[in-house]
């Protein structure tokens, strides 16, 4: 205590605690103002496919119109849920005092209550009682304050590329823009998201590139698009946004995106998707199967056998 009888140890620990939070800011900034690489293991393959696997069986019921395929189907789940890891990966491990929670699947549907009620990714700091000091006819005593949760909802958005071969055997077009679906988005805004960030990888690939985060507000100007299947986007270049968010131009990050042979091919993936969505009854009821509350190891973890085993062969993925 002081001479005038304020306690200066809880004051100290209400300034420390603001240092904290406000430090935790800028570094949430300073991480999204620039591009940074993230290593894509052949188990985080696996996983994101088997998710996805489940995210298309549980929309099974979605309209005939907005269907784009037995292959499509599977790319764009794939891509949508390979994405949501990799920043999922990136936030978790830099951002030390935010807790991060993604909603990486949702049993009832893409249009259900608690996807369309949850951005892709939450970032939180939790409410902290702090004290400041009390002036005027009381002076000298500390009262207790309350300060409320910080929290940022952030949507993840990947442009998952695919080699020209593989894609010519499937019958997957070749991809010029960065695309987002405008239903989405507009969904995720309502809710106060108010960040997108982006992620470019090439499929089965072992280097991402996570972009600097673009304005929410910013994406629902860009140009509206109509690539079929009842799924309005809106759209922007890829060769026009490469420079911007990942700073490097297009053509230069193609390449560095495919310098190697995949690791894990279309074929293995597609199985662990077909074999997901065949076994979805089964982990919907299966206790052990929770996603929830897991860090990005965990959900590896859990999930990297079940997609062995939806492989229906001998096929391990770390050394695919």
């Amino acid at each position: 205590m002081s001479e005038v009888g304020i306690d200066v140890a809880k004051l100290q620990a209400t300034a420390s605690a603001d240092r904290a939070a406000t430090g935790a800011v800028m570094q949430l900034t300073h991480l999204l103002s620039e591009p940074h690489d993230f290593m894509v293991s052949n188990e985080m393959w696996a996983t994101a496919a088997l998710i996805a696997g489940l995210r298309t069986a549980s929309n099974e019921s979605r309209p005939s119109r907005q269907d784009r395929g037995p292959v499509n189907n599977p790319v764009v789940d794939i891509q949508g849920v390979v994405g949501e890891l990799i920043a999922f990966g990136h936030l978790s491990r830099h951002l030390g005092r935010w807790c991060v929670t993604p909603l990486l699947l949702d049993w009832q549907g893409g249009g259900s209550t608690e996807t369309s009620s949850r951005a892709d990714l939450e970032l939180t700091i939790e409410p902290e009682l702090t004290s400041v000091r009390k002036v005027g006819p009381a002076p000298g005593r500390v009262e207790p304050i309350l300060r409320p949760r910080l929290r940022e909802l952030v949507e993840a958005k990947c442009h998952l590329d695919i080699d020209h071969e593989t894609a010519m055997k499937v019958g997957i077009k070749a991809k010029r823009d960065f695309a987002v679906n405008h239903e989405a988005v507009c969904t995720s805004y309502g809710l106060g998201a108010r960040l997108v960030l982006p992620v470019a990888v090439a499929l089965g690939q072992h280097t991402a590139v996570i972009g600097r985060c673009l304005l929410l507000s910013d994406v629902l100007q860009w140009q509206a698009t109509e690539y079929g299947h009842g799924h309005p986007a809106l759209a922007v270049p890829l060769s026009q946004i490469s420079p911007v968010v990942w700073q490097e131009p297009w053509d230069k990050l193609r390449d560095r995106l495919h310098q190697v042979t995949p690791k894990v091919d279309l074929a293995i993936l597609m199985r662990v998707h077909a074999g997901a969505a065949a076994r979805f009854d089964e982990l919907r009821q299966d206790p052990r199967f929770e996603l929830d509350g897991k860090d990005l190891s965990e959900v590896i973890e859990l999930c990297t056998p079940i997609a062995r085993e939806c492989v229906r062969a001998r096929v391990d993925v770390r050394h695919q």
